[in-house]
């Protein structure tokens, strides 16, 4: 399962690619190049979805769904 998002960063003419796997790594790619932008994230559960909100540092992530523990 892979999780996508994009991110356009204020006054930037690219667009980023966030990717999130059932792994559990979020990657961050330039969509044009296809270069790695940021260093992946490393989460300890699958990433089912996600949302990409610019900030002038990079990416802040927010996970919007986490597996339930325990069912």
């Amino acid at each position: 399962m892979r999780a996508l998002a994009t991110l356009s960063l204020p006054g930037a003419d690219d667009v980023v690619l966030v990717s999130g796997t059932s792994a559990g790594s979020i990657c961050f790619h330039d969509l044009a190049s296809g270069e790695q932008r940021w260093e992946p994230v490393r989460e300890d559960a699958a990433v089912r979805a996600l949302a990409a909100v610019p900030t002038k540092t990079g990416p802040a992530r927010g996970l919007l769904q986490r597996p339930h523990r325990g069912v």
